[in-house]
């Protein structure tokens, strides 16, 4: 299934001149069809996004990003996936959601490692991690330091979702299952 959304990073460029928050209103009317698809009330995936939010730490509001709606959608409508991967941990933060939200599923996170030269090119030399080396201590969380170059060879299992954010990460979709959820700061197919 492909069902294209706006990322809300991408919304706040494109209602730069409106007030903030008539630009999260407006955002959040154009991704509305994404809760009638999967036959949920936007409050529902709202109401467990707070409860995640509460139960992992994070100081965030439940409309804060279309990203935790729609995977907190996805969970409220029913959706059970055993493995899922993430591309691009950054701070921890959405791992640690995806881990809370599927639980037991195993979330498998892959992140460039500091002497990786593309790290380097966005991040800098010295990246402050220690946010996310907390958020990532979950047992059902495992943490890969690589290059999705090498992604293959890791030995991964198939993904049932897989979160996208990493810019070179496209080749990962290979791993989905049939009927997987792709999701990315712009599409969820």
């Amino acid at each position: 299934r492909r069902i294209a959304f706006e990322a809300w990073r991408r919304g706040l460029g494109i209602f730069a001149a409106l007030r903030a928050h008539d630009a999260r209103r407006a955002v959040a009317q154009h991704n509305d069809f994404l809760f009638a698809e999967l036959g949920i009330d936007r409050t529902e995936a709202e109401a467990e996004c707070r409860r995640i939010f509460a139960m992992i730490g994070l100081a965030r509001a439940a409309d804060d990003s279309i990203r935790y709606l729609a995977l907190a959608a996805l969970k409220v409508a029913g959706f059970r996936p055993a493995s899922i991967l993430e591309l691009g941990t950054a701070n921890g933060e959405t791992t640690a959601c995806l881990a809370a939200l599927f639980e037991p599923a195993v979330v498998h996170t892959v992140e460039l490692p500091d002497d990786d030269p593309i790290f380097r090119r966005f991040h800098g030399a010295g990246a402050d991690r220690s946010d996310a080396a907390a958020r990532l201590d979950r047992s059902n969380i495992r943490a890969h330091r690589v290059n999705t170059a090498f992604l293959c060879g890791l030995g991964l299992p198939d993904f049932d979702l897989i979160w996208l954010v990493a810019p070179d990460s496209y080749a990962a979709m290979n791993s989905a299952t049939s009927g997987a959820f792709v999701l990315s700061e712009s599409y969820l197919y």
